[in-house]
């Protein structure tokens, strides 16, 4: 048999030692318990291995283990007696088991498979954070932070010279290099979506300045246009020249930063505020009507502006025409399509014009010219030459005062897409016509 020592960690992770006899047959023999130091340190160790996140595997050994120290803890005076020995080494014997066994699982003790046992606290975090939507009752509180805006403060000394500027899409302008030291105030803004520049009135200044943002971690730079809050006009400067509180959109920008373009007086003193809260939403460009097959936009001028040949215009389409329903009443007998009236006020009429059924008609006139009296005939325009008109109709066109060739009454119509016959008492000779046309 040797001495040896049982090293056990404790909950606070320092080492204590237990002072064992080591027997040829692997077992240990426990001199005594000597204080309760040592008896606390083992209590305190083997609580530690409890707290690893519930697993079932670990619980049970524990609970076993339990009674075990309980013993220890009530026979500790009477452990240190010789004919107590034998008691003291089946104890140590059987937790020597555990905390082997513990030391088996201890890998898996953090495994979601062990996790199993049931927690209150856990459980109810657990449910609360499940993926979708959840109420109220069944949610965790989110707190915002005390301090959502990020800050910076500067003096603005001298211009920036040192920037490169280079010729993007559309004319826009990418900054690279690093500015001049002194010519710039910035700030680290991710997740931040809009930022709010003051600059101070005092010092006074001569120069201008203008805000850019970095969506690259500061490799290169694009200017910003901002909205000046406070003034009487919708002002959205890139340049600044003067004092004065500007509000910029800076979402998913990674950097911002203020900086001098030119400063021949004075120095300027500057304040970022970068917030995660949305800020002022305006539309700095020019809205416009835009055909998305051609590109051509709509030319909108001022007011009392003279229209030019070359610009553009809205083309409205007109609503597809019909044939129209008959209401008439009384009306005559209306000749078979193509032949002449042969009995009411119209007998002897006819046929002067034909205008055929077109759907695609977006409008039809006819004048009366000829000095006489005209009938024109509407209808749907699906009967056959020969055969009856369907829904169709008779009216009038009166003639001109001063007989052929002096305007009579007119007909016209923008959704009428049937069939049209123009008659008259004769057909037309010498100087009388008739006219007749569509879109």
């Amino acid at each position: 048999m040797t001495d040896t020592n049982l090293a056990v960690r404790d909950g606070g992770g320092a080492t204590q030692n237990l002072r064992v006899q080591e027997n040829g047959d692997g077992s240990l023999t426990s001199y005594l318990v000597e204080d309760t130091t040592q008896r606390a340190a083992l209590i305190a160790a083997l609580d530690q291995l409890a707290t690893h996140a519930d697993a079932e595997a670990a619980i049970s050994v524990l609970d076993a283990m339990q009674g075990h120290l309980e013993t220890l803890a009530g026979a500790q005076a009477a452990l240190a007696t010789a004919a107590n020995q034998a008691a003291m080494e089946a104890l140590l014997t059987a937790i020597e088991g555990y905390l082997a066994t513990l030391a088996s699982e201890d890998a898996g003790l953090a495994t979601s498979a062990l996790q199993t046992i049931a927690n209150t606290d856990l459980a109810a975090i657990v449910t609360a954070l499940a993926h979708g939507q959840a109420t109220r009752a069944a949610s965790v509180p989110v707190t915002m932070a005390s301090d959502p805006d990020t800050r910076a403060t500067g003096v603005i000394t001298v211009p920036d010279i040192n920037t490169a500027a280079s010729a993007g899409q559309s004319g826009s302008s990418l900054q690279t290099g690093a500015a001049t030291a002194n010519s710039f105030v910035a700030l680290a803004v991710n997740g931040q979506s809009s930022l709010t520049l003051t600059v101070e009135g005092t010092p006074a200044f001569t120069g201008q300045l203008e805000v850019d943002a970095s969506y690259d971690n500061g490799v290169s730079w694009v200017a910003r246009a901002g909205s000046l809050i406070g003034a009487t006009a919708n002002v959205n400067p890139i340049a600044i020249t003067a004092a004065g509180v500007f509000q910029y959109d800076i979402a998913d920008a990674t950097n911002v930063r203020v900086r001098a373009t030119a400063l021949t007086a004075g120095s300027v003193a500057v304040a970022l505020a970068a917030s995660s809260v949305a800020g002022i939403v305006k539309i700095l460009n020019a809205m416009g009507v835009m055909d998305r097959a051609s590109g051509a936009s709509l030319t909108v001028k001022p007011a009392s502006t003279k229209p030019a040949r070359t610009d553009t215009a809205v083309v409205v389409a007109p609503i597809a025409g019909g044939t129209g329903t008959d209401w008439s009443q009384g009306a005559p007998n209306i000749p078979v399509v193509g032949s002449a009236f042969t009995t009411g006020p119209y007998a002897g009429y006819v046929r002067i014009a034909l205008i055929p059924a077109n759907p695609g008609r977006a409008n039809v006139e006819i004048h009366n010219p000829t000095g006489a009296l005209l009938a024109v005939v509407r209808d749907d325009g699906t009967a056959a030459n020969g055969a009856a008109p369907t829904n169709a109709s008779v009216f009038p066109l009166g003639p001109g005062p001063g007989g052929a060739g002096s305007r009579g009454d007119v007909w016209q119509s923008t959704t009428f897409s049937g069939r049209l016959q123009v008659y008259a008492p004769a057909p037309l000779a010498g100087t009388a016509f008739e006219t007749a046309f569509e879109d």
